[in-house]
C-alpha cells in the first residue's frame, strides 16, 4: 500500500513559494512514476487564516490529482486544522471535501472524528481544532471510547493535524490532552500516527507497539529554514517504509527531490 501524506498546504497564501497547479503536476508525475493506488492524505490547514477563497485553490489541486494523478476519490483523506476555522465552523472544509469525495464521509461540522475503511486499513481521522481555537491542539475526549474491535484484523492509521510533542521554547500549540492521545495510541495498536502543523520534521516512536509518529512538515509554505515537503509511506506485511520527499523549484517548473537522511 501506497500513502501519500501531505499538511499545511495553506492555499490563499499569497507568500506561498508554488502555485496550485505546479505544486499538483510536479505530486501527480510523482505518484504516476513511484506509486500504485496511493492514498492521499492531507491533514489539515488546507486553506490560510480561515480564508474560505483558499478552498478553490486546494478544489483545483485535488482535481488535478485525481485527473491526472489517477487518484481515486475514495481514496483521499482529510482531517481540519486551526486554519480550516473559517467563521467559527467547519462548514467550508466539509463543502471542500464534499467536492473533492463526492461524500459525506468526512464532514467535521458536527463531528470531532471520523472513522473509513480503505483498502482493508482503517483511517480514524480527527478534528484537533473542533473546541475553535486557533492557539493550541486539543481531542475530543468522547475519542477514547471508540470501540475499533470490530476492526481487530485491520491495521489502523490514526491522522490529526496538531503535534504531540513540543520541539521549539515557548510553542503552547501541541495537543492539550495528548497524554490521553498516546494512552489511546498504544491501547488501540495503531501502526501509524501522522500529523501536520508544526512545519517541521518529527519522527518518533510510541508505546510496546512502537508505533511511527511522524509529521508531514508543510507543503507550501514561505518560511525561511523549513522545507516544504511530503511524506510517501510504503505498507509491506508489517514493514512500514517511510521517504521524505521535498518539493523544489528548478527553472520554471517544481520538481521533487528525495530528502536523504
Amino acid at each position: 500500500m501506497d500513502i501519500i501524506h501531505l499538511s499545511d498546504l495553506h492555499f490563499g497564501d499569497a507568500q506561498a513559494p508554488f502555485n496550485e497547479v505546479e505544486l499538483s503536476e510536479a505530486l501527480s508525475n510523482y505518484i504516476i512514476e513511484h506509486t500504485t493506488d496511493p492514498i492521499v492524505i492531507l491533514s489539515g490547514d488546507i486553506t490560510v487564516r480561515g480564508q474560505s477563497s483558499g478552498y478553490s485553490m486546494a478544489s483545483t489541486f485535488v482535481e488535478n490529482l485525481i485527473n491526472m494523478g489517477r487518484v481515486n476519490r475514495n481514496c483521499l483523506c482529510f482531517c481540519p486544522g486551526n486554519h480550516d476555522i473559517v467563521n467559527n465552523s467547519f462548514e467550508a472544509f466539509d463543502r471542500f471535501v464534499y467536492g473533492a469525495r463526492r461524500d459525506n464521509v468526512l464532514a467535521f461540522n458536527n463531528a470531532s472524528y471520523n472513522v473509513l475503511e480503505i483498502q482493508g486499513v482503517v483511517f480514524v481521522m480527527l478534528n484537533s481544532s473542533f473546541h475553535l481555537n486557533h492557539q493550541y491542539g486539543l481531542v475530543d475526549n468522547t475519542l477514547f471510547n471508540l470501540d475499533l474491535s470490530s476492526y481487530a484484523e485491520n491495521k489502523k492509521i490514526l491522522v490529526f493535524h496538531h503535534h504531540i510533542l513540543n520541539q521549539f521554547n515557548g510553542d503552547t500549540s501541541a495537543i492539550r490532552n495528548s497524554y490521553k492521545l498516546v494512552q489511546f495510541i498504544e491501547n488501540k495498536e495503531f501502526c501509524l500516527a501522522l500529523h501536520g502543523h508544526q512545519h517541521t520534521e518529527q519522527h518518533y516512536h510510541l508505546g510496546k507497539t512502537a508505533t511511527p509518529v511522524v509529521s508531514a512538515r508543510s507543503g507550501n509554505f514561505n518560511q525561511s529554514g523549513y522545507l516544504n515537503a511530503f511524506n510517501h509511506y510504503k505498507l509491506t506485511g508489517e514493514e512500514i517504509m517511510i521517504d521524505s520527499l521535498v518539493f523544489e523549484r528548478s527553472t520554471e517548473e517544481v520538481s521533487i527531490r528525495r530528502l536523504v537522511r
